[in-house]
């Protein structure tokens, strides 16, 4: 074979190789690619009626006095968060109480599923809810959440971009 045969022929495996590498590489991303479409999220269902289970308290200084006393307690459930965290959807409920805030942490979407409510602003504007009443508390909210009666809620809770 002479030198411009095998230049030839070397040429030729060279060209194969690399159109063997490519089509490889384009079968990994298509296949990725279907992987990826494949893992969509599903819809999450969520059920208003569940009952929370977890439980916990507010810190003595946000419970207000009232009769009976209230020491802060209750109970929720987590049935959503969001992959980067900043959304939280969930059912939460309480006995009846007063807890009082000089700075909600977020913005909350908040439906009534039972009791009753009464709002006051600190600037004294009053509001009442029950059940199939929603509203939004915006991040930094200040008053008192009176819980005349057991109080049960769906929220979505909207954390800050950046936080």
């Amino acid at each position: 074979m002479n030198a411009c045969d095998r230049r030839a022929s070397s040429f030729a495996i060279r060209s194969f190789a690399v159109g063997m590498v490519s089509a490889f590489a384009l079968v990994g991303f298509l296949a990725a690619a279907a992987r990826a479409k494949s893992a969509a999220p599903d819809i999450v269902r969520l059920d208003r009626g569940a009952t929370p289970t977890e439980r916990a308290k507010y810190p003595s200084e946000m419970v207000g006095k009232s009769e009976p006393a209230f020491d802060g307690s209750y109970t929720s459930a987590i049935q959503y968060r969001s992959g980067d965290r900043k959304v939280s959807i969930g059912v939460w409920q309480s006995g009846l109480g007063i807890l009082q805030t000089d700075g909600y942490p977020h913005d909350e979407y908040c439906l009534v599923l039972e009791g009753h409510l009464v709002i006051t602003n600190r600037s004294g504007g009053r509001e009442e809810f029950g059940p199939g009443d929603t509203f939004v508390i915006p991040k930094g909210w200040a008053g008192t959440w009176n819980m005349t009666t057991r109080f049960k809620k769906q929220y979505a809770a909207f954390e800050a971009a950046g936080s």
